[in-house]
């Protein structure tokens, strides 16, 4: 249980950090980086614990996330360190590289590049939605206090989680339904099981996590073109929720069936 935790806090974590660079910061000011940064930090050593000697290549990718990101945090409160956008980037770089390397760390030898790669991309698909849904939603409590603000960034935002969920529903389509004829033969009995085994669990991971986070997204679209923050960062609250249930509900049949939903 705490290796799915790691999984998905971790994704959220490095996926929140990355579209925090879609904000510009002359704009909003150091308070809101500084904020959310201090809380995926807190995320992320909750679920540092789920990390496993036996991933090498995922440990050595964390490990070095988790130190560029402590740089990247001291860089916020002192000045004498370089650029703190400069030092985001390359803390992304070497996050998203942990998030691959931890999908591939799931590789059995004989596995085939189309396994390795729907792998890679169910990871960085759900790094996405979990992310762009929480710093929308950190954003949009930014708004209330400073609603001057422009309302691109949040809109941006909105934007990369609908496209992340509409990415991870093609991706999802794709996996699970051997008849499209992409699906390699050594593939298909794990995907039989999934479906003859967990049919309520997979459904719930569509409904909730997909189709029902999707729609909070839209209903936030369609209340930002009306300039109601409030309301939008409302229906992001919950989207945060939906993903969130939804990738541990993913991340719980992958670790049963080998099936990256």
């Amino acid at each position: 249980m705490l290796r799915i935790f790691f999984l998905v806090f971790g994704q959220l974590t490095i996926g929140g950090l990355a579209l925090m660079s879609l904000v510009p910061a002359p704009e909003i000011g150091k308070g809101f980086f500084r904020t959310c940064a201090s809380i995926y930090l807190l995320i992320l050593l909750f679920v540092l614990a789920g990390l496993e000697w036996a991933r090498p290549w995922e440990l050595l990718g964390f490990v070095l996330f988790t130190l560029g990101f402590l740089t990247y945090m001291a860089s916020l409160w002192v000045d004498r360190l370089p650029d703190s956008l400069k030092l985001l980037k390359i803390t992304l770089g070497v996050g998203c590289c942990g998030v691959i390397a931890s999908a591939l760390s799931y590789s059995p030898v004989a596995s085939s590049m189309w396994e390795m790669t729907v792998r890679a991309l169910n990871f960085l698909f759900s790094m996405l939605s979990l992310g762009a849904a929480m710093s929308g939603m950190l954003l949009g409590h930014w708004y209330l206090v400073t609603p001057e603000l422009s309302l691109t960034p949040i809109k941006r935002l909105t934007g990369v989680l609908l496209g992340a969920l509409v990415a991870q529903g093609i991706l999802l389509a794709l996996s699970v339904s051997p008849q499209f004829g992409v699906v390699p033969a050594a593939f298909v009995p794990r995907v039989q099981h999934l479906i003859a085994a967990y049919p309520y669990f997979l459904l719930g991971r569509i409904a909730v996590g997909l189709v029902g986070t999707f729609g909070l997204a839209t209903l936030t679209t369609w209340l930002l073109r009306e300039g109601s923050t409030q309301a939008a960062t409302g229906f992001l609250y919950t989207a945060v929720l939906t993903v969130t249930v939804g990738e541990l509900i993913a991340r719980f049949l992958f670790h049963l069936t080998g099936v990256p939903v």
